[in-house]
């Protein structure tokens, strides 16, 4: 009876053991971030990145632009337009655009040349850029990016797109100011000063020399000051039509790791009572033991 009594417990002990070191595999395959010399790849938190990040490891190498179908993936219920007229659909209005974002990635280094690629490839470049690795002194593997793109106004929605289907959006903002006011008072006052030059260069052509010195010098000067302020405005409008051909875009990028596994309260109650259970079963087996043994010894 006690030998059929010892079996039956070291059974129970047996499956209470392969319950325990089950459930500690199990909190083991939480994922962990890997070392801060090495960029890390992995899932986004959102639905849609997931056959994304995928596709990263198949046909991301550096050098080597990015398939298109991951560029241009577009579905009619994942994306947002925000209108947008280009220079050719505003006509005889200047309308200036101002965008900022701030994008959160998991997969830092592909996501960085995939948003430089995207505004070379729209015919844009890059005014400012600032990189920052991990640091390694203080432990710190995150890393950020901060860049500030000219992007011509009529590939600002495809810039838009590509955001929306690579990154986590956490703000986006556009603006939009009409300088049509501006340039068209500018416009005005360059036929003005273009109509006075040549009233200037008439009064000089039909001065004469000797008996008209004060009056060819003060012209002079007049055409050298009127001169001066045409090109003052020109550059004026040249300004205004390099912001209305091409957009102001800010971007801040930062690198996030994937959440944590959180366990619920029951989870947690249910692995410790496995834990207590194993450790009785463990002393009630060595007490069993200890006696069977110690038996025949007092016997004798």
């Amino acid at each position: 009876m006690k030998k059929r009594f010892c079996s039956i417990l070291l059974i129970v002990l047996a499956l209470a053991l392969l319950a325990a070191c089950g459930n500690a595999d199990f909190a083991g395959e939480a994922p962990a971030p890997e070392s801060a010399a090495q960029p890390i790849v992995a899932e986004d938190s959102l639905d849609f990145f997931t056959e994304e990040a995928e596709s990263i490891d198949r046909n991301f190498s550096v050098g080597v632009d990015m398939d298109d179908e991951l560029r241009r993936r577009e579905t009619a219920d994942s994306y947002f337009d925000l209108p947008t007229l280009t220079p050719d659909q505003a006509g005889d209005r200047r309308l200036i655009y101002d965008v900022s974002m701030a994008l959160q990635t998991t997969d830092f280094l592909p996501r960085v040349q995939l948003l430089l690629d995207t505004v070379g490839e729209a015919g844009g470049y890059v005014v400012h850029a600032n990189i920052q690795g991990p640091d390694l002194n203080r432990n710190i593997t995150e890393q950020s990016a901060s860049f500030l793109f000219r992007v011509p106004t009529e590939e600002l929605g495809t810039l838009i797109r590509v955001v929306q289907g690579n990154f986590s959006i956490m703000s986006l903002q556009q603006d939009m100011q009409e300088a049509t006011a501006q340039y068209q008072q500018t416009e005005w006052n360059l036929d003005d000063l273009r109509e006075r030059e040549t009233e200037l260069l008439e009064i000089l052509e039909n001065a004469d020399e000797e008996e008209d010195e004060a009056l060819i010098a003060a012209t002079e000067a007049e055409l050298r000051e009127v001169r001066g302020a045409i090109r003052e405005l020109e550059a004026s409008q040249v300004g205004i039509m390099s912001d209305v051909i091409y957009s102001t875009v800010e971007v801040q990028l930062f690198e996030v790791f994937p959440p944590q596994e959180t366990l619920s309260f029951g989870a947690i109650m249910t692995r410790i009572g496995i834990g207590v259970f194993a450790f009785v079963a463990i002393i009630v087996m060595i007490v069993l033991v200890a006696k069977k043994n110690t038996k025949p010894a007092q016997e004798s």
